[in-house]
């Protein structure tokens, strides 16, 4: 076995910025693209996976799984990463 090789460790997620934040969502957007989301929830965080991103307005973010589900809000502040 190779000495560089070490046991994997999760790295923590870094938070990003408000503008990292914003410049992804509207990039996954415009591309139609799914995403993923840490979002900060009373009890701890929270991951979203595969969710489309379907607009930004009022300091809401609103998503859904698919273009034929319901659509849930999110206040754009509890957003801490998207990926």
């Amino acid at each position: 076995m190779s000495e560089n090789l070490r046991p994997f460790e999760e790295q923590p997620e870094k938070e990003q910025t408000q503008e990292q934040i914003l410049d992804a969502l509207e990039s996954a957007f415009e591309k139609g693209a799914k995403a993923e989301l840490t979002v900060s929830e009373p009890s701890g965080e929270l991951r979203i996976n595969s969710v489309f991103i379907e607009g930004l307005e009022g300091g809401m973010l609103f998503v859904s799984s698919s273009k034929d589900s319901p659509v849930m809000g999110i206040p754009i502040g509890d957003v801490k990463r998207v990926v």
